[in-house]
C-alpha cells in the first residue's frame, strides 16, 4: 500500500491523510467482498479487475494534492468520478450474478439489492462531483457518508442471507494479507528513510544512537508483525464474529499505519537532532577561534568553515550562502574596543556577562544576533538535506514571496520559526505513533479475543487485560508532550523514544506465549484452597496431634480436583462423599430394617 505522498507531520496532513485512507479502504474492501464470494475466471471478471486496478492507479495519482485544509475544485471532482466508476463497476458485476442466479427466486432480490445500491451509490458520486467549489469546502463529508451506507449494508445483508454470507470464504485471509503488506510497506519506509541518511551523511551516518534507533524501529515491525499473526490463527469464524473481526481491521490498518509510519519518521529525526548537536558543537568551537588574539577578522573561521560546508550540501542550497556573506560581513566590521570586550567576556564563558556586553554595546549585540542566526541557518539546511525542509512552508504562512522571501531568510526570526516548526512537527509525530501504537495493542488484543474459540481460562481473561490495560497506557504517553515544550524536547531529542516501545513489544509477546496451565491453576480457587489445607490436623490415641495429608486420608484413592468439590467432612475429620452414608445414618437404616 503506497503511503499517498502525504506529509502525515501536521494536523491538517494527518486528518487528510485518514480521510483519504478511509476512502481507500472502504473502496478496497467492498471489492474484495464481492471477490471472495463470486468471482470467477472469465474475460469479463478480467476486465473488471482491470477498471478496478485503473481505480487505484486514481486513487494514487490524485494523492499529492488530496488537502482537506486547501481544497482543489477539479482534484476533488476527479476524485468523486473515481469513487463513481469504482461502484458502477460493482454495480455491473453483481448485475451478471443477478443474472446468472434468476432461477433462484430466493436469491433474486438480495442480488438486486447489492446491485441495486453500487448503481445508486454510484450516481451520488456522480452527482456530487459536479457540486464541488469553494463555497462548498464540506461537500466532502458525503463521501464519508455514503461509504458507511455502503459498508453496514454489506455486513447486514452478508449475516442476515446466507448467498450473501462470507462463511466459507477467504475473507479472513484476504484481511489478513493486507495486514501482511501494511507491515511490508512499514518495513520499505524504514529503509527508505535509512537510504536518505546515508546519502545525506555518508560513512558518518552510523552511530551508535542511529543504529539503536533504526534497530528499534526495524524490531517494532517485525515484533508487532509476530504478535498479529500469532493471534490471529482462525481462517474460519462465527457469522457475527467474522463480522466484528473484519470490521475492526478498518481502524487497525489506519493505526498500524500511521505507528509503522511514525516510527520510521524518528530514524530522520534523530539523524536531525544528532547532526544538529555536532553543528553546534563546532560552531562553539569555531567562536572561541575567532576571539584569540592571533584572530584579526572575527569572520574568518566562520568563513572558512561554511566554504567547506557548502562545498558538501546540494546546489539547491546555495541561495542562502548569499546570505550568510551578508551576515558574515557585518560580523568582519566588529573591530577595536567591541572586539576587545567580546574577547573578554568569550573566554569567561559567562553568559550573564556576555549579555551585559550585548546590552552595553550595539556593535557587539549585532555580531552575537548575526552568529546566532548563521547558526540557525546551518542546522536548518543539514535538516533540510534530512528531507525536513520547512523553510517554504514558513515562507507560505508568511504569505511572503520573491525579493521578500529573500530578506526574510536571514532574519533570526525566520530562522527560529523554521526550527521551532520542526519541533511541532515532531512533536505531532510523536503524539499519533504512541497513540496508533497504543490502538494497534488494544486491537490485537481485541481481535484475538473474538477469534478465540478454546475455552476461557482464568488466566487468557487476565492476559487479554493486562493487554488493554498496556495499551491504554502506551496511548496515554502521547499526552506527555501537553506538560511543556521544554521537557518534551528533551526527551524527542534523545535515541530513547523507540527501544522503550521495541522492548514492550517484546514483553507482550513474550506475554502471550506464557503457557495457560500452570498460571491457570495458580489463579484456581480451588487449588488455591487445596494448598491451604494441604496438611490437615487429626489427634491421635494417646492425645498428641499429627499431621497428615489431605489425599492421604483415603488411601485407597487421591481425589481429584472435581471430586473435592463434591465431598464432605465427617465429625471425625475425614473426607466423605455427600451422597455416601455416614455411621449414624447407616446404623438408623439398620435398625429401620
Amino acid at each position: 500500500m503506497d503511503r499517498l505522498n502525504q506529509q502525515m507531520e501536521t494536523i491538517n496532513g494527518l486528518s487528510a491523510y485518514a480521510g483519504f485512507f478511509s476512502l481507500l479502504w472502504t473502496t478496497w474492501f467492498l471489492t474484495s467482498a464481492y471477490d471472495v464470494r463470486f468471482v470467477t475466471d472469465s474475460i469479463f471478471e478480467r476486465c473488471c479487475r482491470a477498471v478496478h486496478l485503473g481505480v487505484l492507479v486514481g486513487f494514487v495519482t490524485v494523492s499529492p494534492n488530496f488537502n482537506l485544509a486547501r481544497q482543489d475544485s477539479q482534484v476533488f471532482q476527479t476524485f468523486s468520478l473515481i469513487l463513481m466508476v469504482s461502484r458502477m463497476c460493482l454495480g455491473i458485476e453483481y448485475g451478471s450474478i443477478f443474472l446468472q442466479a434468476w432461477k433462484y427466486k430466493k436469491t433474486r432480490w438480495q442480488l438486486a439489492t447489492m446491485s441495486g445500491l453500487n448503481f445508486f451509490n454510484g450516481f451520488v458520486y456522480l452527482g456530487v462531483s459536479f457540486r464541488f467549489s469553494p463555497d462548498n469546502p464540506r461537500l466532502f463529508f458525503s463521501w464519508y457518508a455514503v461509504c458507511a451506507v455502503e459498508l453496514i449494508t454489506v455486513m447486514f445483508i452478508a449475516v442476515t442471507y446466507p448467498i450473501l454470507s462470507f462463511q466459507g470464504t477467504p475473507l479472513i485471509r484476504r484481511l489478513s494479507l493486507l495486514t501482511l503488506i501494511i507491515f511490508g510497506e512499514g518495513i520499505t519506509v524504514a529503509c527508505s528513510n535509512i537510504t536518505q541518511v546515508i546519502n545525506a551523511q555518508g560513512n558518518s551516518a552510523w552511530t551508535s544512537g542511529t543504529i539503536g534507533t533504526v534497530t528499534a524501529c526495524v524490531t517494532i515491525t517485525y515484533l508487532a508483525f509476530m504478535l498479529y499473526f500469532d493471534s490471529v490463527s482462525r481462517l474460519q469464524l462465527p457469522p457475527w464474529h467474522q463480522l466484528s473481526w473484519a470490521i475492526l481491521h478498518f481502524p487497525l490498518h489506519l493505526a498500524l499505519t500511521l505507528f509503522t509510519e511514525g516510527c520510521s519518521q524518528f530514524i530522520i529525526f534523530w539523524k536531525a537532532t544528532e547532526v544538529e548537536n555536532i553543528i553546534i558543537s563546532e560552531w562553539n568551537n569555531l567562536l572561541l577561534e575567532a576571539v584569540e588574539e592571533s584572530t584579526q577578522d572575527f569572520s574568518q573561521p566562520f568563513r572558512a568553515w561554511l566554504d567547506e560546508y557548502f562545498d558538501t550540501v546540494p546546489p539547491l542550497y546555495l541561495m542562502y550562502r548569499f546570505q550568510l556573506n551578508d551576515t558574515l560581513d557585518e560580523i568582519a566590521t566588529l573591530d577595536g574596543t567591541s572586539l576587545e570586550t567580546l574577547r573578554d567576556v568569550v573566554r569567561t564563558g559567562n553568559i550573564s556577562a556576555i549579555n551585559e556586553a550585548t546590552e552595553n554595546d550595539s556593535r557587539i549585540k549585532q555580531a552575537v544576533l548575526d552568529w546566532t542566526t548563521m547558526s540557525f541557518v546551518v542546522m536548518n539546511i543539514a535538516s533540510a538535506e534530512l528531507g525536513l525542509d520547512y523553510y517554504e512552508d514558513e515562507l507560505q504562512a508568511r504569505g511572503v514571496v520573491g525579493e521578500a522571501a529573500s530578506e526574510a531568510l536571514g532574519t533570526l526570526d525566520t530562522q527560529l520559526d523554521v526550527s521551532y516548526r520542526g519541533f511541532f512537527r515532531m512533536r505531532v509525530v510523536f503524539q499519533y505513533t504512541f497513540a496508533c501504537g497504543g490502538a494497534v495493542i488494544g486491537l490485537f488484543a481485541i481481535l484475538s479475543a473474538i477469534g478465540r474459540q478454546e475455552k476461557w481460562t482464568r488466566w487468557a481473561v487476565l492476559r487479554t487485560v493486562i493487554n488493554l490495560v498496556i495499551a491504554v497506557c502506551v496511548a496515554l504517553v502521547a499526552a506527555l508532550t501537553q506538560i511543556g515544550d521544554l521537557p518534551t524536547a528533551l526527551f524527542l531529542m534523545t535515541p530513547w523514544v523507540l527501544p522503550p516501545l521495541a522492548i514492550l513489544f517484546f514483553l507482550l509477546l513474550v506475554l502471550h506465549h506464557l503457557p495457560e496451565g500452570p498460571f491457570s491453576r495458580c489463579l484456581s480457587v480451588k487449588r488455591w484452597r487445596k494448598s491451604k489445607g494441604e496438611s490437615e490436623k487429626r489427634e491421635g490415641p494417646e492425645g498428641h496431634v499429627e499431621e497428615r495429608d489431605v489425599e492421604s486420608a483415603n488411601p485407597g484413592a487421591v481425589l481429584s480436583e472435581e471430586r473435592i468439590g463434591d465431598a464432605g467432612v465427617s465429625s471425625e475429620g475425614t473426607l466423605v462423599a455427600k451422597d455416601a452414608p455416614t455411621t449414624e445414618s447407616s446404623a438408623r437404616g439398620s435398625r429401620s430394617g
